[in-house]
């Protein structure tokens, strides 16, 4: 009899490993969402974000009001997540402003939404079919766990609400493109004009503007290589150096910063003509 328990119990033993690394132990089908305002100008407070927190108060803390503000205390359950997914199944489990000990260690376990002012950036610096592209309003990181979303539209409009919507929708179907409808690559179209005139013969005439090396060098010993304040303009001035491009689109670029004031002098550079 006793050997016959021996047997039994090593079954369910075996069966349990099987099961164990089959399953992993922290999986579960539901998606736990931190949403947080950075408290600029157009951001939402915590008070409106309220309506968002669908989280049981009394595991993952209260809204109380201090000092006519509205915070979050903190959380109330370690072991938050198996409580969860206890009582909860394929279900989108959101937090507004969570606070605990270990914020960095929260936010590793739940995908984090951060509503910041309106941004625009990644512009591509090549002009395809005479189009450029570059992001904003929401940038979502390639694992599906962080997205950084604007406050508002690029003409100062509210949008937090729409792209916090669709950004919760979009988290909850693990970043499913068929459920977003906030298309954060924008398209501009730019109108490719030729100069009417050739820059050469004006921007090297132009002498009360244009620096020599002599004019560079005459207070300076010895006499260090010559650097413009544009760190991107001093890249241009070595392409032209190296032969990279010609002498008459270097001159349209010198005309081009000295129209719209951003340089008032001409960088000297060697005539290869």
């Amino acid at each position: 009899m006793d050997e016959l328990i021996k047997i039994v119990l090593i079954a369910v033993a075996v069966c349990v490993s099987i099961t164990l690394a089959v399953v992993p132990i922290f999986a579960d089908e539901n998606t736990f969402i931190s949403i947080y305002s950075s408290g600029c100008e157009n951001c939402p407070t915590i008070y409106e974000l309220i309506e968002y927190d669908n989280s049981n108060q009394e595991v993952s803390g209260e809204f109380i009001v201090i000092d006519n503000a509205t915070v979050k205390t903190k959380f109330q359950n370690e072991n938050w997540r198996a409580w969860y997914n206890h009582f909860y199944t394929n279900s989108t489990i959101i937090f507004v402003e969570p606070v605990t000990d270990d914020i960095w260690g929260w936010m590793g376990k739940t995908r984090n939404i951060m509503i910041v002012p309106f941004f625009q950036l990644d512009y591509s610096n090549e002009i395809i079919n005479g189009t450029t592209t570059h992001i904003e309003n929401r940038v979502v990181s390639n694992n599906c766990h962080d997205a950084k979303i604007s406050a508002t539209w690029n003409n100062g409009t509210s949008a937090w609400r729409h792209i916090l919507n669709d950004t919760i929708t979009y988290f909850s179907h693990n970043c499913d493109v068929a459920h977003t409808i906030v298309n954060s690559t924008i398209t501009t179209h730019w109108e490719i004009k030729k100069p009417s005139m050739t820059p050469y013969k004006w921007v090297h005439d132009y002498g009360d503007k244009f620096v020599t090396m002599a004019d560079w060098c005459y207070d300076k010993y010895p006499c260090p290589e010559y650097y413009w304040d544009l760190a991107w303009g001093n890249t241009v001035l070595n392409w032209y150096n190296d032969g990279l491009i010609d002498h008459n689109t270097f001159d349209i670029l010198l005309t081009w910063l000295e129209e719209h004031d951003i340089i008032d002098e001409y960088p000297y550079h060697e005539d290869r003509d």
